[in-house]
């Protein structure tokens, strides 16, 4: 692969997202994917294997009623790793939570293998959802 190869499938990664098109998601990553996000939310910690990683998303959709909007400002990387630079938007009654994120994609054979969130309002993002626990 490429550096340019995978940096593109991020973009459409994203892209995927505002369009609302699972498949993009399912084939890019590995079924065997490890997904690690900060903080104490109901959000943190690791999931492991696409199932779980979907039903986490899957949760967010339902928490925030379809108004999960994340907005890739760009995204750089090599042939191994991609790190892009997102502006998370989320809202769920009628309150909004907005942090810039950057993600590192670590790729093996074109499909993500592993991925870290690094939330520069992380804290502020752990009182977000203190707020909005949820079902």
């Amino acid at each position: 692969m490429n550096e340019h190869e995978n940096v593109q499938r991020i973009r459409d990664l994203y892209r995927g997202i505002a369009e609302g098109d699972v498949a993009t998601f399912a084939d890019l990553i590995h079924p065997d994917v490890v997904w690690h996000f900060p903080g104490s939310s109901w959000m943190a910690g690791t999931r492991k294997g696409i199932a779980d990683v979907g039903a986490m998303f899957m949760e967010l959709s339902a928490r925030t009623n379809n108004r999960f909007a994340p907005r890739l400002r760009d995204a750089v990387g090599n042939g191994e790793r991609v790190v892009s630079i997102v502006d998370a938007h989320i809202t769920v009654d009628g309150e909004t939570f907005d942090s810039p994120v950057c993600v590192l994609y670590e790729f093996e054979g074109g499909k993500v293998v592993e991925v870290r969130e690094f939330i520069f309002e992380a804290q502020a993002g752990d009182a977000f959802w203190a707020r909005h626990p949820g079902p």
